[in-house]
């Protein structure tokens, strides 16, 4: 957060700028292997699970405000609040069974993965309620999000699925 708030700014030849900015990173790395091995003389059933997740959220506030009655004065007047975070999410999940037997052999292998990314950031540049005088330039006001998010996930069971 970045104000001028119930103030009175007078500047005799510069600018005035007010800038807010977040830069956060949120990673999120995981694995999970599963594994089965069995052998019998007549039946063998085997089976093998691994799961993975991630669940991730950032919540950011970035504001760049003149507000409540201030009175600001300058060449040039410029609000600027930017977030440019990040969250990154590389989940693995593996899972092989192997067996055998004399009569009959069941293999089974299931590997799950799940990644999940919210951005709940509100980024705001605004006058409110105020007074502003540019005298040699302009008044201006940029709220930019440039966040980036990727969830990237992988699954290989022993068949030879992939899930992403």
């Amino acid at each position: 957060l970045a104000t001028i708030d119930d103030s009175t700014v007078n500047s005799t030849g510069g600018d005035v700028s007010v800038d807010a900015s977040a830069a956060n990173t949120l990673e999120a790395y995981g694995q999970s292997v599963g594994v089965a091995v069995g052998g019998a003389g007549g039946v063998s059933i085997n089976l093998a699970v691994s799961a993975v997740g991630a669940n991730n959220t950032l919540t950011n506030a970035v504001e760049a405000s003149i507000a409540n009655g201030s009175d600001v004065d300058g060449g040039a007047i410029t609000l600027s609040a930017t977030d440019s975070s990040t969250i990154d999410s590389e989940l693995t999940a593996v899972s092989a069974s192997v067996g055998g037997a004399g009569a009959v052999s069941l293999n089974l292998s299931l590997a799950l993965s799940k990644a999940q990314v919210d951005f709940g950031t509100i980024t705001r540049a605004e006058i409110s309620d105020s007074a502003v005088t540019a005298a040699t330039g302009d008044v201006t006001d940029l709220d930019r999000r440039d966040d980036y998010r990727r969830a990237q996930t992988a699954c290989l069971d022993g068949r030879g699925y992939n899930v992403n």
